[in-house]
């Protein structure tokens, strides 16, 4: 069971610090760079990309008015996240949901929104408010590993991305910042005294899923981690989860 003292302990570390400039925020889902996974976390603190200021903010800004190639946004427009009945998906996905993974006791998930059969990928596990709780709610549903993946499956299963962190993330930013496709990304990184270490990033989708059995946003569409070099990684090292 999730406790809000969590995300407010973690807000506590918010802050100003210096952000590597002009780097891209792109919800391309495709691997480029592998990374030592260590369950010890740095010397350090996490801060969000919506409540950064100074440098922070104006590299953040760049980042998000340049927002994702051509390419990538016809990467994801390609991408059909309808499930159904005969779905061949055997990916470890299968044994998370839908029926393992039920809506968190504390979550704020609407009634007759879990599913069963074709529709189970779209069964809500969650809903996390940004700004503290206080902002737009962010949708997390059970979702599905790839091909065509999305949801919390698809940032647990092939991220390495727990759910915690994904909420973590949403609570601790003011914001999601718009991206050129539409989809609205939350953030945070890691700074050392050497610098930037880590980043975190979470994509929302705030329109109807292709498929989806419900009017209601698709939510969470993907999350994953990029290392110092803003380069993404096939799975978030563990200490991310541990950390955040």
């Amino acid at each position: 069971m999730r406790s809000k003292a969590r995300y407010t302990l973690a807000a506590l570390v918010l802050g100003a610090s210096l952000l590597a400039g002009g780097a891209t925020a792109s919800a391309e889902d495709t691997p480029q760079a592998d990374t030592t996974d260590t369950t010890t976390a740095p010397e350090g603190a996490w801060h969000s990309y919506a409540d950064a200021t100074g440098a922070d903010a104006d590299a953040i800004a760049a980042a998000s008015a340049a927002g994702m190639s051509d390419t990538d946004a016809a990467d994801l427009a390609a991408v059909d996240t309808t499930t159904t009945a005969d779905d061949t998906d055997t990916t470890a996905a299968d044994t998370v949901t839908p029926d393992s993974v039920p809506p968190e006791p504390s979550s704020s998930c609407p009634s007759g929104t879990t599913y069963n059969g074709a529709h189970r990928a779209w069964s809500c596990m969650d809903i996390m408010k940004d700004n503290a709780d206080k902002g737009h709610p962010v949708w997390i549903r059970v979702g599905k590993a790839n091909p065509q993946g999305f949801g919390y499956t698809h940032a647990f299963v092939d991220h390495n991305l727990y759910e915690d962190p994904m909420l973590v993330v949403i609570y601790n930013n003011s914001h999601g910042l718009k991206q050129k496709n539409g989809r609205y990304l939350y953030g945070m990184y890691f700074k050392s005294p050497q610098g930037v270490k880590q980043f975190v990033e979470v994509y929302e989708q705030r329109t109807k899923g292709t498929g989806s059995p419900d009017n209601r946003e698709m939510g969470v569409v993907t999350a994953f981690c990029r290392n110092a070099s803003y380069q993404e990684e096939n799975k978030c090292p563990e200490w991310v989860n541990t950390s955040l």
